[in-house]
C-alpha cells in the first residue's frame, strides 16, 4: 500500500524543504495539481531555460527544459481532447485528457511564468485545419504568454494549393506578432501575396518564398535577421540585390540568407559582375567580401557572402569594419575600388593622348606643334602619376607574392626583415598548399595551392594563388623553402593528409615533407580493407595502421604537439605511445606537450596509469572508459608516486551517461560551482598523498556535457583556494580515521560494559570499570579534535562572500555556493 506525504498540512519551511528535494518534473507535476501547490514551487525560486508552447486545434502540449540539466531537466506535459486521449509515450511525459486543451494549457503556461524564472519562451502553432476568421481568433487567444518566438507549421506543399497559408492570414500574422519576436513560416504561402512590410520583425524566415520579388527585397528590410529558402532568385538576380545594397543608404539588415532557384547553379561570377570584391577560403568553401558606398551615417558597410552547398542558398552578413580581419578587407577593397577608378582615368587619358599624337601628325603650323607638344606632355605626365599611384597601392599587397615569383624577387623583400606570424603546411599526394598568415602587417592572409589538376572554381588573385604541377609536394617544398629564407615565421604548423600512403612511401612521404621546423603536427589516416567492426566511427578519417603510427609517433619531437585525427586499431600497442609529452620537460625550457587522439578506444587503464609521468596535456575523444574506470584512476593518482602535469580530458563511453556517485566513490572531495569562459558547471577536488617531490598534488574535476568528457586538471597546492582546498581535505581525512578510531573504542566500550554486566566478581568490576572510563576519555579527545578541526573552517566559510565552497563531505558540512577563480 502506497502512503502520500500530506505536503499541504506540513508547516511552510517543511514543505518547501521536501519540494525542494524534488526532481525537475515532480515540480512541474505540483504546479499542475493547484494554484497552491505552485504556490510552494515560488519559494524555491527555480528556473526554466526554456517553455516551448505546441498548439493545434485538438491537441496542446507544453515542452520544458530546466536551467539546471543534471537533476532529469526536461518533460512534456500533453493536453488531449476527451474524444483523442492516447496514453503517455515516455516517463518523461504527463498526459491530461480535458475538455479544452487550448484553455488548459494558457492556464499551465502562466502558472509555469508564476512559479519558475523563464528564460525563453516559444510557439508552435499548427494551422493544418484551422482556416479564414478561425486564425484570427485562435491566434488572440493564444498570444497572451510572453514569448521570443512563433513558428507557423502546417500548410504544406504537400496540400493543395487552396489550403496555403492565403494572404489575410498572413499579413493578420505579421501585424500580431510583436516586433522584437522571432517568426518562423514553415507553412506554403499564396502566391500573390502582397504587403507593404513584410520584413518588419526582428527576425523572420519564410521556408516558401516564392512570392518574394526583387522590388520586395528593395524595400525597407528591418528584419535583423532574414531567411528566404525557397525562392525563384538565380545568381544574376542576387547580383542586382548586391547592387541595390551597394548603393543604397540601407542599415537595418544584418543577416541575410536568400535559396537559389532549384534549377539554377552557383555562378560567383555572375552573382558579384561589376562589383569589386576580394575572397577568401575556409574548411567550408570559398567567402566572398564586398563594400558599399558610404553614405553619411551608414555603419554596416562591409558583407561578407557565402554559398552554402548543402542548402542551395547564398548567405550575406554585414558587419560594422572595425575589427582587425574586416578593417584589411575592407581597406584592400577600398584600394580595390581606387585602382579600378583610376584605371578608367588611365583609358580616358590614353585616348587624349592618342588625339593629341594625331593631331600633332596632322598639324603644318610649328608653333601650333609647339603648344601641341606641350599639352601632350602634361597629359603623359599625369599618366605617369596615375600609373604611380596604382603601383603604390597594388605594392601594399606584392611582400608575400614577390616570393613566389623567383629568389631575385624574394631576395628584395628578405632586406626589408618582414615578419610571418603563422604558417601552415597541407601535404597530400596530389594537392598540396600554404597559408600564411601575416598579422603583423595585419594586412594579409594569403593561400598558395599546388595541384596536379585544374582548379574547380576561379581564385581571387589578391588572396590566393593556384599551380597546376606534376609535383605539388616538390613546388610546396621550394615554396616553403624560399619562405623561410626570406621571412622571420613565428610559428608552424603541418597537417599531413596520408590518405594513399602506407608502409614504406608513408615513411619517405614524412621524410621528404618534414624538412621546416614546426610547432604542431595533425595527421589525418587513411582507408583500409579492415572490418568495419575494429571501430565503430564510420564519421571519422578513415584508418592508419599500427606500424605506420608508430613510425609517426617515433618521428615528432618530444616537446611538439601531435593530433591523430584517424581510426587506430583497438589492438594498437606502442612503447611511444606519449613519447611526444613525457621526460621532456629536460629539453625545452618552456615545452609545449599536447597529444590528441580522436579515436582512443585502444586505450586502456593501464595506459593511464603508467605511461603519464609528465603529461602536460593529453586528449581522448572517443574511448571506453566508465565513470568507474575514471574512479579507479584518480584512486592510483592519489595512492602512487605519480606526478602528473598538466591537464587531461577523456571522453567518456556514449552509453555512460554522467553519475557523480560512482566518480567520486570513496573519495573526499570538494565540490563547487565554477563560471567563467572555458568552464560553467559543478566541479570536484580532491587531493593526493605528498609523497616524495610531488608537486601538483590536487586535481580539479569537471563534466563536459556538451562533449561528454571528464576534464582533469592537477594543480600545485601552494597558495589561495587551491592551499585552502588541499588543507580542508587533508583534516577530513583526519577526522575520517578519528571517526574509524572512535568506532573501534565504541565496540571495545560495549564489549568491556558486557563483561562487566557479566562479571560476579567486585575487583575484577572495579578494574572493567577503570579501564571503561579510559574508553570514555578517549572518545572526549576524540570529539574535541573533530570539533577543533571543523570549527577551524567555520569562520572562514561564514566570511565568504555568496558561498565560495560548497562541502560536500563527511563532515556534516554543506555550504551551497559558487568557486570562482581570477
Amino acid at each position: 500500500m502506497e502512503s502520500s506525504l500530506p505536503l499541504f498540512e506540513l508547516p511552510d519551511p517543511v514543505a518547501v524543504c521536501v519540494a525542494k528535494q524534488s526532481d525537475f518534473k515532480e515540480k512541474v507535476k505540483l504546479c499542475l495539481c493547484s494554484q497552491q501547490s505552485a504556490g510552494i514551487v515560488k519559494k524555491l525560486n527555480d528556473g526554466i531555460k526554456s517553455i516551448s508552447l505546441n498548439f493545434s486545434e485538438d491537441t496542446c502540449d507544453i515542452q520544458m527544459t530546466a536551467r539546471d540539466i543534471s537533476c532529469g531537466g526536461y518533460c512534456i506535459v500533453v493536453f488531449d481532447n476527451e474524444t483523442s486521449f492516447r496514453p503517455r509515450r515516455n516517463l518523461r511525459e504527463e498526459r491530461r485528457s480535458v475538455r479544452d486543451p487550448i484553455q488548459e494549457t494558457i492556464d499551465f503556461a502562466r502558472r509555469l511564468h508564476e512559479s519558475f524564472e523563464v528564460e525563453s519562451c516559444s510557439y508552435s502553432i499548427n494551422l493544418d485545419n484551422i482556416r479564414g476568421d478561425k486564425v484570427k481568433e485562435f491566434l488572440k487567444r493564444i498570444l497572451v504568454i510572453e514569448y521570443q518566438e512563433v513558428v507557423i507549421l502546417g500548410r504544406s506543399l504537400l496540400g493543395e494549393r487552396e489550403d496555403w497559408l492565403r494572404s489575410d492570414e498572413l499579413s493578420f500574422l505579421l501585424e500580431v506578432i510583436k516586433p522584437e519576436a522571432s517568426l518562423v513560416i514553415n507553412s506554403c504561402i499564396a502566391l500573390d501575396f502582397k504587403h507593404s512590410r513584410p520584413f518588419e520583425l526582428y527576425s523572420l524566415t519564410y521556408e516558401d518564398a516564392l512570392w518574394v520579388t526583387m522590388d520586395d527585397l528593395k524595400l525597407e528590410i528591418n528584419s535583423f535577421e532574414l531567411n528566404l529558402t525557397r525562392t525563384n532568385f538565380s545568381c544574376k538576380d542576387l547580383n542586382e540585390f548586391m547592387h541595390y545594397w551597394v548603393e543604397s543608404g540601407s542599415d537595418a539588415n544584418r543577416y541575410l540568407s536568400i535559396g537559389l532557384r532549384e534549377d539554377s547553379s552557383f555562378n560567383h561570377i555572375e552573382l558579384l559582375n561589376q562589383i569589386g570584391f576580394a575572397s577568401g577560403r575556409s574548411h567550408v568553401g570559398p567567402f566572398y567580401f564586398i563594400k558599399a558606398r558610404e553614405n553619411g551615417n551608414r555603419k554596416f558597410t562591409f558583407a561578407q557572402l557565402h554559398y552554402d552547398s548543402f542548402l542551395h542558398n547564398v548567405n550575406i552578413k554585414t558587419f560594422e569594419p572595425t575589427s582587425i580581419l574586416s578593417a584589411n578587407i575592407y581597406e584592400h577593397l577600398q584600394d580595390v575600388e581606387e585602382v579600378r577608378k583610376l584605371r578608367i582615368v588611365k583609358f580616358e587619358v590614353e585616348k587624349l593622348e592618342l588625339k593629341y599624337q594625331k593631331t600633332l601628325v596632322e598639324e603644318k603650323c610649328d608653333s601650333e606643334k609647339e603648344k601641341i607638344r606641350k599639352e601632350l606632355k602634361i597629359v603623359v605626365q599625369s599618366k605617369k602619376l596615375i600609373e604611380c599611384q596604382m603601383d603604390f597601392i597594388r605594392n601594399r599587397w606584392k611582400r608575400i607574392k614577390l616570393c613566389l615569383c623567383s629568389k631575385r624577387s624574394a631576395a628584395v623583400v628578405r632586406q626589408l626583415k618582414p615578419i610571418i606570424e603563422e604558417i601552415s603546411f597541407y601535404y597530400s599526394v596530389a594537392n598540396c598548399d600554404i597559408s600564411v598568415h601575416d598579422r603583423t602587417e595585419s594586412r594579409c592572409s594569403f593561400l598558395v595551392e599546388f595541384n596536379t589538376e585544374a582548379p574547380l572554381y576561379v581564385r581571387n588573385v589578391q588572396f590566393e594563388k593556384y599551380y597546376q604541377v606534376p609535383d605539388p609536394i616538390q613546388g610546396t617544398l621550394n615554396l616553403s623553402r624560399r619562405f623561410y629564407e626570406t621571412f622571420k615565421v613565428r610559428k608552424c604548423k603541418y597537417h599531413l593528409n596520408v590518405e594513399s600512403v602506407e608502409g614504406e612511401h608513408l615513411r619517405s612521404f614524412v621524410n621528404r615533407v618534414l624538412v621546416e621546423n614546426y610547432q604542431e603536427i595533425s595527421i589525418v589516416g587513411k582507408s583500409s580493407d579492415r572490418v568495419v567492426g575494429e571501430s565503430f566511427d564510420d564519421r571519422m578519417n578513415g584508418w592508419i595502421g599500427s606500424e605506420d603510427l608508430s613510425y609517426l609517433l617515433a618521428s615528432v619531437k618530444p616537446e611538439h604537439s601531435f593530433t591523430v585525427n584517424s581510426n587506430v586499431a583497438t589492438d594498437f600497442k606502442h612503447d611511444n605511445i606519449h613519447k611526444v609529452f613525457i621526460e621532456s620537460i629536460h629539453f625545452q625550457p618552456f615545452p609545449v606537450h599536447e597529444v590528441s587522439y580522436e579515436d582512443a578506444l585502444w586505450v586502456t587503464l593501464d595506459d593511464l596509469k603508467t605511461k603519464l609521468g609528465s603529461c602536460r596535456y593529453l586528449y581522448l575523444q572517443r574511448t571506453n572508459f566508465t565513470w568507474k574506470d575514471i574512479n579507479h584512476f584518480i584512486h592510483c593518482w592519489i595512492n602512487q608516486e605519480i606526478d602528473i602535469k598538466g591537464r587531461i580530458d577523456i571522453g567518456i563511453r556514449s552509453d555512460c551517461p554522467f553519475n557523480p556517485e560512482e566518480l567520486l566513490d570513496q573519495l573526499s572531495s570538494v565540490s563547487g560551482h565554477m563560471s567563467g569562459r572555458f568552464i560553467d558547471g559543478h566541479c570536484y577536488f580532491v587531493r593526493c598523498r605528498n609523497v616524495g617531490n610531488r608537486k601538483k598534488t590536487i586535481a580539479k574535476l569537471h563534466f563536459d556535457h556538451v562533449f561528454h568528457a571528464i576534464h582533469i586538471s592537477f594543480f600545485e597546492a601552494t597558495h589561495g583556494l587551491s592551499g585552502l582546498i588541499y588543507n580542508h581535505l587533508e583534516d577530513t581525512v583526519e577526522i575520517k580515521k578519528l571517526n574509524n578510531v572512535k568506532l573501534d573504542v565504541e565496540e571495545l566500550e560495549k564489549k568491556y560494559q558486557k563483561t562487566m554486566e557479566e562479571e560476579k566478581s567486585e575487583d575484577e568490576k572495579e578494574r572493567i570499570q577503570k579501564e571503561l572510563k579510559v574508553f570514555t576519555e578517549s572518545k572526549v579527545l576524540i570529539d574535541t579534535r573533530i570539533n577543533t578541526l571543523r570549527s577551524q573552517w567555520k569562520p572562514l566559510l561564514l566570511n565568504v562572500y555568496s558561498g565560495l565552497l560548497s562541502l560536500a563531505v563527511d563532515t556534516e558540512t554543506t555550504i551551497r555556493g559558487t568557486v570562482t577563480f581570477d
